[in-house]
């Protein structure tokens, strides 16, 4: 049995991480399998990895892919905001005649967006008569073009009114991209997974993917690297102050609409004017991820850390270690890394109820939910886990608790494994 993971970058973005956490996971269980990205810079001592972009010309050939089809949406865009919410592959590589694709039991998809597969690379793979696994991190596969529907239903009978293009109409753009994925999915051997039961459920309710197997998977935490570290010589080796809780907020791209930031702007402000105790003197902000000036600037009478955009995992363990609660106020998410991250080093989660944070984050168990939207809820969740220290240890440890029992490496490789020979017996009895 020989599997390939693709994915269209190797170290960009959650779906990437958590994709090559798989990778290193089913290694570790001595499985057969590769991964293929398009670009990154990953030198890895397992081994394995291949990269389609491999010098200047083909780094170039990539860039042109992506950007013919960002071109693709200049006449539908009504605010210049489809480059980060909605994804149109018409220009993808070709991978068919590829030695590691054509050798491969098993073809498995991650985030294959950017100009890595098209809907042409599809077609190949279905020529191929390859076995299909594919792992959404989002619910693109299953809509017209967006990566999160935010609260649109359209995608459960057939997409069109979409409110992300320029004209709205039932036979608009976003319609016709899923009659395309339509006429594709149908004669494509293809088993899903979700790391989330919510995005099993929006799946199952899609007309794309209602008559495909959908099978919920979490994504991997390696718990050898996340786990508490001492607070104090972390806090010492990164600058951080000793004398004052940390509240971090974490995200690839920090100013993100989606990921909220500016609710928890709004929960400090809220922090202070419910109880003025909850101040600066005894509060400060840690920032981790890609971000501007504007961050920085708009946090005010509070210190900021800005820890930057980490590298490696040890590094981003030890600043979640530093810290007292991840604040994760998405707007839509699937299975957030940041929250497993942040929960196997110890550190509690204040975050909005949205998407499969629930199936992550138990109420005041192991963590604070909040209605979506709420920054007083946000701020409430803060004094409630900040209080009480003894209650605050129980939710600690019942947080490391929950990532050991559900994202252990071994616990989801053993799960891909069995999923992966079911898939094989079931194609050697046909």
């Amino acid at each position: 049995m020989q599997i390939t993971l693709l994915n269209t970058y190797d170290r960009i973005g959650g779906a990437a991480i958590a994709c090559m956490r798989l990778w290193e996971a089913l290694k570790m269980q001595n499985v057969n399998v590769n991964l293929l990205v398009q670009e990154g810079r990953i030198e890895s001592p397992l081994g394995g990895v291949y990269y389609l972009v491999q010098g200047p010309f083909s780094y170039k050939l990539a860039q042109l892919r992506l950007f013919l089809n960002k071109a693709y949406l200049y006449f539908y865009d009504k605010n210049k905001g489809l480059n980060f919410a909605f994804e149109a592959p018409f220009f993808g590589a070709r991978l068919s005649t590829l030695p590691l694709i054509q050798k491969s039991d098993i073809l498995h998809l991650h985030w294959v967006n950017h100009g890595f597969i098209s809907f042409s690379t599809l077609r190949e793979f279905q020529k191929l008569k390859k076995k299909i696994v594919w792992t959404l991190h989002d619910m693109w596969a299953f809509t017209g073009g967006c990566y999160y529907s935010q609260g649109c239903e359209y995608y459960r009978k057939a997409c069109g009114n979409c409110f992300f293009l320029k004209r709205p109409k039932p036979n608009d753009f976003s319609h016709r991209l899923w009659k395309k994925k339509y006429e594709l999915y149908a004669h494509l051997d293809l088993t899903i997974v979700t790391c989330s039961k919510w995005l099993a459920e929006c799946a199952a309710q899609s007309s794309l993917l209602k008559d495909k197997r959908i099978v919920t998977i979490p994504n991997p935490l390696n718990t050898e690297i996340f786990k508490p570290m001492d607070k104090v010589a972390v806090r010492q080796k990164l600058g951080l102050p000793q004398d004052k809780y940390l509240l971090i907020f974490a995200s690839a791209k920090i100013e993100d609409r989606r990921k909220g930031f500016t609710f928890f702007q709004k929960a400090l402000e809220q922090l202070r004017s419910i109880d003025p105790n909850w101040n600066e003197h005894r509060i400060a902000i840690v920032l981790l991820g890609k971000s501007g000036a504007h961050a920085f600037s708009s946090i005010e009478g509070y210190s900021v850390y800005y820890l930057g955009n980490l590298e490696t995992e040890e590094s981003i363990a030890q600043a979640y270690s530093a810290c007292d609660i991840l604040i994760n106020p998405s707007l839509a998410d699937n299975l957030p890394n940041t929250i497993m991250e942040a929960m196997a080093c110890g550190v509690p989660v204040v975050a909005f109820s949205t998407g499969g944070i629930p199936e992550m984050v138990m109420h005041q168990k192991n963590g604070f939910l909040v209605p979506t939207g709420s920054s007083e809820g946000l701020a409430e969740g803060i004094r409630f886990l900040l209080s009480d220290l003894e209650r605050y240890a129980h939710i600690q440890n019942a947080a490391i608790q929950f990532v050991h029992q559900n994202y252990s490496y071994s616990l989801v490789a053993k799960c891909y494994l069995t999923l992966y020979q079911e898939i094989l017996a079931n194609a050697y009895r046909q």
